[in-house]
């Protein structure tokens, strides 16, 4: 009785009907996207129903444990995942042109997976223990080290776009633990900076608004000054990276995403494929088992990097508004609850969880759509 009444007092059944709902979800358009032509359930499907299933005994598991144990463990975690992420160097195994995964025991995985969520547990247990001094320098250095050096092994597999996720709970959690608006303004500037390096006029327009901003924000002369300093630094070492660091596919991928057209066939392939899927979905869709993009395999690798556009084109606007609904209260109810926690390390826990599920989804979606370049999130 007393579990009953716990779990009716505390337990978010808003989260917990918008899950159920996206495991219902899923398990649909992963069978539609594996479909074999001799009809039934694909290999693919039922090892998806097999993950479901473990997913909700580990949801159990964890529901029921005290985050203080996590927390007391919260370094031990992540020095366990980067172990496992350094170990791809030495025992990965190759797959999709990159090697990202490890085998152990018959169980093939990605260490970088795992890291994510050493990542958030890390940060939570590390920002909650320095409530009030978020923008102290010894705190972002701790910040910065515990999500850059997995990002950087990740970027060596090489995984460029799996390596920026860890950025995405490390700003999350510094915006919910109070850093300054002037600060995150201060770290934009190099990477815009970045991104119209090619073009050295964008660069001083950016600088010198950047700066600007920084100043009418609240921001120190000393912090424009290391700002604009990175962002000139930036925007001279990207060039040199772009020809010599970066591999040919990243390059590929950039250059593709900005134009696809000018290799349907090759590089251009996915982005285009996708685009059609997603648009001849139509308002309603296409039905179930009905989108000819998925059915006839011209869209690739549709039960993972591109499974949004099979939904597109099944489901329609009204389907991939209703999923995109779904993942809006999810992400309201997990940041209410951040809010609502009864410690510092669970609301920044929930809020690390929050923002790294909001950056992955709104990278896959754009991709699918054509708005970014072809990433394997």
């Amino acid at each position: 009785m007393k579990l009953a009444i716990h779990v009716s007092r505390e337990f978010d059944w808003y989260l917990f009907a918008c899950w159920i709902a996206l495991l219902f979800i899923g398990l649909i358009v992963v069978f539609s996207a594996t479909h074999p032509d001799t009809g039934g359930w694909s290999t693919t499907a039922r090892f998806h129903l097999l993950y479901i299933g473990v997913g909700i005994a580990v949801g159990v598991f964890a529901y029921f444990t005290p985050l203080t144990r996590v927390y007391d463990i919260a370094y031990i975690l992540w020095l366990g995942c980067f172990l496992l992420l350094a170990g791809v160097e030495l025992f990965g195994k190759l797959g999709m042109g990159a090697v990202r995964w490890i085998e152990i025991a018959g169980v093939r995985f990605q260490p970088s997976e795992l890291m994510k969520l050493g990542v958030i547990i890390a940060l939570a247990r590390w920002l909650g223990d320095r409530a009030g001094h978020a923008a102290q320098p010894v705190t972002l250095l701790g910040v910065f080290t515990i999500a850059i050096l997995p990002m950087m092994l990740v970027a060596a597999q090489p995984d460029l776009a799996t390596s920026t996720i860890f950025l995405a709970p490390a700003m999350t959690l510094l915006i919910w633990s109070g850093y300054p608006l002037s600060g995150m303004l201060a770290f934009a500037v190099p990477f815009v900076a970045m991104i119209v390096s090619m073009h050295p006029i964008f660069v001083i327009i950016i600088l010198v608004v950047g700066g600007l901003a920084i100043r009418f924000s609240g921001g120190s002369i000393k912090t424009i000054a290391m700002s604009l300093m990175g962002g000139g630094i930036v925007s001279w070492l990207t060039p040199w990276i772009w020809q010599t660091k970066l591999h040919e596919y990243q390059r590929n991928r950039i250059l593709t995403f900005l134009n696809p057209d000018n290799d349907p066939l090759g590089k251009g392939y996915q982005s285009i494929q996708s685009k059609i899927a997603v648009g001849s979905g139509g308002f309603t869709g296409k039905g179930f088992l009905g989108g000819t993009q998925t059915q006839l395999d011209f869209l690739p690798i549709q039960h993972t990097d591109f499974v949004f556009s099979v939904l597109a084109e099944e489901w329609g606007f009204l389907g991939s508004l209703l999923l995109l609904l779904v993942l809006g209260v999810l992400f309201w109810r997990l940041w209410g609850q951040a809010y609502r926690a009864k410690n510092r390390n669970g609301g920044l826990l929930l809020a690390g969880i929050a923002g790294l599920w909001v950056y992955q989804i709104f990278v896959n979606v754009a991709m699918t759509l054509g708005l970014m370049p072809v990433a394997g999130i």
